[in-house]
């Protein structure tokens, strides 16, 4: 895997992630990872992923994130950090955040987990985070 693409590691990797799911992204992202029915993982760019790590797990790791030139918390707070990777010491670390988001957005033992969202409640929930649906960007032509 070394000297391969760090996107395509790190997307190997997100594979093998027990209750992580890929599916399309609400956020016109393309591809995202999916856990529980929530968007956890999408790729902003060739060299930053995004990871809805929970609000409780920033706070409780604040401090290191803060200091990691990798991460980019957003300013306002939120569930989402920005993590930058080109090494495979930064592959790593993706994995290590996508985990414990995957983790804390598992359902509660006994309970069954929501499958990523596809036809309508995708559509859905695209237009809510202001992504137009393709059906909807036709109509516009």
């Amino acid at each position: 895997m070394r000297g391969s693409d760090p996107r395509v590691r790190i997307e190997k990797q997100l594979a093998k992630l027990d209750g992580l799911l890929p599916g399309e992204s609400m956020y016109g992202h393309g591809t995202a990872y999916w856990a529980n029915g929530k968007e956890i993982v999408h790729f902003e760019d060739k060299s930053v992923v995004e990871i809805r790590l929970t609000r409780p797990l920033i706070r409780d790791r604040r401090e290191s994130l803060k200091n990691d030139r990798r991460v980019e918390l957003r300013p306002y707070g939120g569930d989402w950090i920005a993590v930058q990777y080109r090494a495979e010491d930064d592959v790593a670390f993706v994995i290590e955040l996508a985990a414990l988001a995957t983790a804390a957005h598992q359902p509660a033992p006994g309970v069954p987990a929501k499958p990523p969202p596809t036809g309508a409640d995708l559509s859905r929930r695209q237009r809510f985070h202001g992504r137009p649906t393709q059906a909807v960007a036709a109509s516009k032509r």
